[in-house]
């Protein structure tokens, strides 16, 4: 059995054989704190056996027996403070280093490797754990859906637009060039559809009005086209400017012109053109093509390898077709004016130009691709075109592209799908010098030139009739304003020689502080048809124009031209009287309608829709005025019959003229007629509202007939589809 640690060992004793003890010597040093329990009672026992052992002897001798072992403890207890201390300080002998500090240097490794441990085991969690946060957080933001839609720009522009000085001339002398607008579509009541746009110009003179073909209004049909987003620089982060006034293409190619060297500071670019076919257009095309050699002298970049050329330009062309006039993308202005040249005149009087640029981003989709190049598509037309229901299918493939939308086009007319164009005829069996007046027809071609809405937001009848108005709204067609913006593009609104378009009799500005409450949804048909349909007072008035629209409801369009002879004007008169009191009844109901949502009407957040709610209500009560105007004028005629001072007068025209017959029966309805006209045009000053309130009261509310002559030949003559 090993021996107690505080036992002396024979070899350790001093003294030999003296009578004193001998001095126990601890070869293992251990403190007393760091001996064991048993190590401590077995020390405690050898001192009581000693004790016990000597307890006869002298008390000298017992005294020493006694105290030795007391001294040894306190060696013991001393030694181990030694040996402690001895553990950081070297020993001369190494037998002694050896033998006192082996235990301490051991002991102090396990300690510190202990300590080790534990730090590792601390630090080691915590990073683990801040790891494993980390990780978390990575995949809850990679996860996180990016927003896609653009936001709906129901009234604002993104871009620090112009002047929205939109320059309309609306006098009536003839002009020389013939040019137009874009459209859209318009629905009444029972959903039925009827588009619009455009506006050219021609020279003539005489005014007259034309019967156009009746239509139905449908709801136009949505595509909701999920499809690729665009990315940070286009769309929804960067949207396109929804109307930017110029003073003509060279004003208009200037501002390209700068957006495609924007375009170059990110890389190389393919310029495609899609140029309006129609007859209307001609004359615009060759005035593209006499100033688009100037884009590329500005630039300067043309270069002796055409793949490397930093701008590309591609030629197309639609109408009733796509067509591609360009072999391939060049930077040849030779090629590029031939290309221009070859653009023929398309007599469908069909602009598809939704499904145009479906069909050019598909044809150079690859090549822009495979040459890392943007794709700007540039349209020029007069019209929004017939196939606005595409519209979003068309702004869905430009996106895929990557292809901004920029269009050179005119101002859409107020709240309105139509605008009718002077054209005209000329005897062709007449020698170009000996042509008379006698020799000219004019007419008046309907074209789509609006309205700057999803949906008609105005009434389409003028109280007697259908509209043949031309009242610019200050903003470009839905269909192509919508496109250039999702797509970041831009719309360049061409100033409308309104010399060519029918019944404008002054020249309008409108400023862009003054129209930006009144700016009109852009957002897609779809959601703005459910917007609008979640509101009373919108869904309210959505219905009235629908009622009352001559487009789906002909019964509603009254007579304009009568008979000069005495007998057939009394029986077209006693018909248009019968359909003129139906006519009343329908604004009367229409009021009755309107006067009870004057709560919500001043409760509505629009002030677009608060406009159109005030001159909707002054012109259904204005126009009950004019009927009753219509009806005693036509008893008035019957009772003295008038006649014509022209032998070659065949029809007597109705008008409108300041004078009444019914004041004195009608004097309050009259009064309040030209008070709301008047609300309008204070609560809405230097808008469309006003202009149109303006032109109801200039008109005035009386009625009387003009001297008409209606050309026999005017049956026999094709004319032109626009």
């Amino acid at each position: 059995m090993p021996e107690p640690a505080d036992v002396p060992h024979p070899a350790e004793t001093t003294g030999g054989g003296s009578g004193k003890r001998p001095v126990k010597r601890n070869t293992r040093a251990v403190s007393a704190s760091s001996r064991t329990p048993s190590v401590r009672r077995q020390v405690n026992s050898v001192a009581v056996s000693e004790q016990g052992t000597h307890a006869n002897s002298s008390a000298p001798a017992s005294e020493d027996k006694i105290a030795a072992p007391v001294s040894t403890n306190k060696r013991i207890r001393s030694r181990s403070q030694r040996s402690r201390r001895s553990s950081k300080k070297p020993r001369r002998s190494p037998t002694a280093a050896t033998a006192k500090g082996a235990i301490p240097q051991a002991g102090f490794a396990r300690n510190t490797w202990r300590r080790f441990l534990r730090w590792a085991e601390s630090w080691g969690g915590s990073a683990v754990f801040h790891a494993i946060v980390l990780i978390l957080l990575s995949i809850a933001t990679l996860s996180t859906p990016k927003r896609n839609d653009a936001p709906q720009i129901v009234s604002s522009i993104e871009r620090s637009p112009e002047e929205l000085n939109e320059r309309l001339d609306e006098s009536l002398t003839p002009a020389t060039m013939l040019s137009t607008a874009p459209s859209l579509g318009v629905a009444d009541a029972q959903g039925e559809l009827v588009s619009a746009s455009g506006e050219p110009q021609l020279s003539q003179e005489a005014v007259e009005s034309v019967d156009g073909p009746e239509v139905s209004l449908a709801d136009v049909a949505v595509f909701a086209l999920p499809g690729k987003r665009l990315t940070d620089d286009l769309g929804a982060d960067a949207p396109g400017d929804p109307s930017a006034a110029v003073e003509g293409y060279g004003g208009a190619l200037d501002r390209i012109t700068q957006e495609i060297l924007m375009m170059l500071t990110k890389g190389k670019v393919l310029v495609i053109w899609l140029l309006d076919q129609s007859e209307s257009m001609e004359d615009d095309r060759q005035e593209v093509r006499a100033r688009i050699e100037r884009v590329y002298q500005e630039l300067g970049l043309r270069s002796e390898d055409e793949e490397k050329d930093a701008l590309l330009t591609a030629i197309t062309s639609f109408g009733q077709q796509f067509v591609v006039h360009s072999s391939r993308p060049t930077a040849d202005l030779e090629e590029i004016q031939q290309a221009i040249d070859s653009v023929p005149n398309d007599d469908s009087g069909q602009e598809n130009v939704c499904q145009a640029v479906i069909a050019a981003t598909r044809e150079f989709r690859r090549f822009a691709t495979r040459g890392r190049r943007q794709i700007a598509l540039i349209i020029v037309t007069d019209e929004a075109g017939d196939d606005g229901d595409r519209v979003e299918q068309a702004i869905a493939a430009a996106r895929d592209a990557r292809a901004r939308i920029y269009t050179m086009g005119r101002e859409a007319v107020f709240g309105y799908p139509y605008a009718h164009i002077r054209w005209t005829w000329v005897d062709p069996e007449k020698p170009k010098d000996k042509v008379t007046e006698a020799d000219k027809i004019v007419f008046w071609i309907r074209i789509r030139r609006g309205p700057e809405t999803p949906r008609v937001e105005q009434l389409q009848t003028d109280g007697l009739w259908r509209r043949y108005d031309a009242h610019p709204s200050g903003f470009g067609p839905y269909e192509l304003v919508r496109m250039c913006r999702q797509t970041g593009g831009i719309y360049f609104m061409l100033p409308s020689v309104e010399s060519n378009l029918v019944r404008v009799t002054e020249r309008r500005i409108y400023e862009l502080d003054r129209m930006r409450p009144y700016l009109p949804d852009l957002s897609s048909r779809q959601d703005y048809i459910a917007e609008t349909a979640s509101h009373p007072l919108r869904q309210r008035l959505w219905d009235i124009i629908g009622t009352l629209n001559p487009y789906a409801h002909p019964e509603m369009n009254l007579r304009e031209y009568y008979s000069v002879k005495p007998d057939e004007f009394a029986q077209q008169a006693t018909v248009e009287k019968e359909r003129a009191g139906q006519l009343l009844i329908a604004f009367q109901k229409a009021e009755e309608h309107l006067q009870p949502l004057t709560r919500q009407r001043n409760q509505e957040t629009s002030l677009r829709w608060q406009a159109n709610y005030d001159l909707l209500l002054a012109q259904v009560v204005a126009y009950q005025m004019r009927l009753y105007e219509y009806v005693a004028y036509l008893d008035a005629f019957l009772q003295q019959p008038k006649q014509p001072k022209s032998l070659k007068t065949n029809r007597w025209r109705i008008h409108t003229v300041q004078r009444t017959l019914t004041h004195e029966d009608h004097q309050s309805l009259l009064d309040r007629s030209k008070m709301l006209l008047q609300a309008v045009i204070d609560t809405h000053p230097g808008t469309p509202y006003a202009a149109r309130a303006q032109w109801e009261l200039n008109r005035g509310f009386g009625i009387s007939v003009a001297e008409y002559y209606y050309d026999p030949r005017r049956d026999t003559i094709k004319r032109p589809n626009f």
